[in-house]
């Protein structure tokens, strides 16, 4: 099952889906709302029988200097980056309880949420309590033989960094091109990240293999980050 607030683009990832041969739903859900979430969860196990799987994945960024920063702006980030994390487990862990079978979540945090830069309190906040909450969130669900780990991307080279790039540039007073390079020159393994080395990471988090590990933020950065 493809969520986002955005129908559309859930209905393009799911084709993409069906295209490589798997089978996949769509449905649009505002996780930051606990009702569009219960109606997503029970669209899911109508339509699959259950929930075995939970990826979050959902995130927006903005960069402003705390100063600066409004509450409105801190509110709506937390809300969506972190809140909807609590959200969608706490609905799809009753689910996976209820099925006695196990289960795999998944949450997509961030190197922001250890290595905190300027610009971006809210963000990194949002993303150090990801890294948190799966902890406790592990330690609660581990008699159900549900795992629960955090992946922390990251510079990947998306829409969204770039965007964010410019942002932060222009804060700074700089060229895009020095604040890239800033950025490239802390990662030893000399590119940038691709969409494929954080959805490798998540398949392995997902799989029987991966069995074992739980609580864990495992990051996926080309090394910028090593703690």
């Amino acid at each position: 099952m493809v969520s986002d607030i955005d129908g559309e683009s859930a209905a393009a990832v799911a084709l993409e889906i069906q295209v490589a041969g798997g089978v996949s739903h769509h449905s649009r859900a505002d996780v930051g709302s606990s009702e569009s979430i219960g109606i997503l969860m029970t669209k899911t196990v109508g339509l699959l029988g259950g929930i075995d799987i939970l990826v979050n994945n959902a995130g927006i960024t903005s960069t402003c200097r705390i100063v600066d920063l409004s509450e409105e702006e801190w509110d709506r980030t937390l809300d969506v980056n972190l809140r909807s994390v609590f959200l969608c487990t706490r609905a799809a862990a009753k689910q996976m309880i209820s099925q006695g079978e196990g289960g795999r979540i998944v949450n997509i945090a961030s190197e922001a949420g250890k290595a905190a830069y300027a610009g971006a309190a809210h963000y990194c906040a949002s993303k150090a309590g990801i890294i948190a909450f799966t902890r406790s969130a592990a330690l609660e669900l581990a008699p159900y033989q549900i795992t629960v780990n955090s992946v922390c991307p990251g510079n990947v080279d998306t829409e969204f960094f770039h965007n964010s790039l410019r942002a932060e540039a222009k804060m700074l007073g700089v060229t895009y091109e020095q604040r890239l390079g800033d950025y490239m020159k802390l990662i030893p393994l000399g590119r940038l990240e691709k969409p494929e080395d954080v959805a490798h990471t998540v398949v392995f988090l997902c799989s029987t293999e991966a069995g074992y590990i739980t609580g864990e933020d495992l990051n996926v950065t080309g090394g910028s980050t090593m703690y």
